[in-house]
């Protein structure tokens, strides 16, 4: 059995040799991909030629097979240019989101592999599946719902505007009235990425369509004789489009909350437009570390591969209807005011960000699964002439964190 592998860097992701669908993959921001070839027609003795395009395999006349394995690790839910200096990114500054924002990893990721299988679905068959993770352990931590806004004025943040967005702010919100929300940020919340300021704001509960107003010091909402917590209503409010699963596309309007910032505690000056904020909802903050414990053992996130969806037969058309699901969202908004982690979560099999990486065992468990396509089953690779090729296409972010070998060299052991 040969293999072939074609790396994506970060900092030039493009494979050796002609445009493809990795190159479009590398233009929507995907941090890095790595795909192996296994075996098949006419690669059963002799290895294809290095920095060929995997997909071009597609066009062979026998249906080909292939094992998609998406990072589902806590640092999906990074942006792509996310850096540290102490080994673990935890901040704003250093690209710390979560992974239903639009600059994540795993929301870009996820757009691409949809594309990728509408565009092949008819050529290959797949099988799609992510890293083992204990579903026990996916929290979210505390604060667990993110809001950003942004310095510029791009897609649907037209209306976010940088007065007070920089502000730091720590007030309990009145509604709901059972363990009311805290909406908090500290100054230096907030990540410089291609010249644009993004914002973070954190909530102790999901909070939609709101109007808040903060006297002076941000600490405190105003008299309640101002109505300092309002429902945003009528055109201006927020709806869920039409799939609700698109709503964290940048083409779609996004859910939203409004600060307006008075400068003395009575709220009778300052407020206004000029000194209202917008923050814009991004998601959930999912365990980053799943079932890791204190020693950096994870007894299961740490398990390799785990199938979703297995392989189609060499006669279905429609995978995507089956693969789709699991490239949703995460949560899924709704415009209720206070509602809960798992309401947001029940409408939805979106694959989350959260757990280690273990490449090398998702590639054992991959071996596993490709030899008993070769030689069980009703229709054995082994028995068929010609045989179709099967290759795995592994999108990752990073080398392998379930090994207790150093930084410099955990990328050995999954090679």
């Amino acid at each position: 059995m040969n293999a072939n592998a074609i790396v994506l860097d970060a900092h030039d992701p493009r494979p050796s040799g002609g445009s493809s669908l990795w190159q479009r993959a590398a233009t929507m921001g995907l941090a890095a991909g790595l795909v192996f070839l296994l075996a098949g027609d006419r690669g059963a003795r002799s290895a294809p030629p290095a920095g060929i395009d995997p997909l071009e395999v597609l066009n062979l006349q026998v249906r080909a097979n292939a094992i998609i394995v998406l990072d589902s690790s806590g640092s999906m839910r990074e942006r792509t240019d996310a850096a540290t200096t102490d080994g673990n990114i935890n901040t704003a500054a250093e690209g710390e989101v979560v992974g239903d924002d639009p600059y994540s990893k795993l929301f870009l990721a996820k757009q691409v592999l949809k594309q990728v299988i509408i565009d092949n679905q008819t050529k290959v068959s797949f099988q799609f599946g992510r890293y083992a993770q204990n579903t026990g352990n996916y929290g979210p931590e505390t604060p667990t719902f993110l809001y950003t806004c942004q310095t510029t004025a791009t897609g649907t943040e037209a209306a976010c505007l940088a007065a007070g967005a920089d502000q730091p702010y720590n007030f309990t919100a009145a509604t709901p009235t059972t363990s009311a929300p805290v909406l908090s940020r500290a100054a230096g919340d907030e990540g410089l990425s291609g010249g644009v300021t993004t914002y973070q704001l954190l909530s102790t509960r999901y909070v939609v369509n709101r109007h808040y107003k903060v006297q002076s010091g941000n600490n405190a909402l105003c008299p309640a004789a101002t109505t300092p917590d309002a429902a945003i209503t009528g055109a201006s409010a927020w709806a869920p489009p039409s799939p609700a699963k698109n709503w964290n596309l940048t083409t779609n309007p996004q859910p939203y909350i409004e600060i307006e910032r008075f400068t003395n505690t009575t709220c009778t000056a300052g407020g206004g437009a000029a000194n209202t904020v917008k923050y814009y909802f991004r998601g959930v903050n999912w365990t980053k570390g799943n079932d890791i414990d204190g020693s950096g053992n994870a007894p299961t996130s740490c398990g390799g591969f785990e199938s979703q969806v297995a392989l189609a037969s060499c006669s279905t058309v429609d995978q995507f209807s089956t693969i789709g699901p699991f490239l949703d969202p995460e949560v899924i908004p709704t415009t209720t005011n206070g509602d809960s982690v798992a309401n947001l979560r029940s409408t939805t099999t979106g694959i989350r960000a959260s757990g280690p990486t273990p490449i090398a065992e998702s590639l054992i468990d991959v071996r596993t699964i490709f030899g008993n396509l070769w030689s069980a089953g009703a229709n054995p690779i082994s028995g068929l002439t010609p045989k179709p090729r099967t290759f795995v296409i592994v999108v990752t972010d990073g080398d392998d964190t379930c090994t207790t070998a150093t930084p410099s060299t955990r990328g050995l052991r999954p090679s």
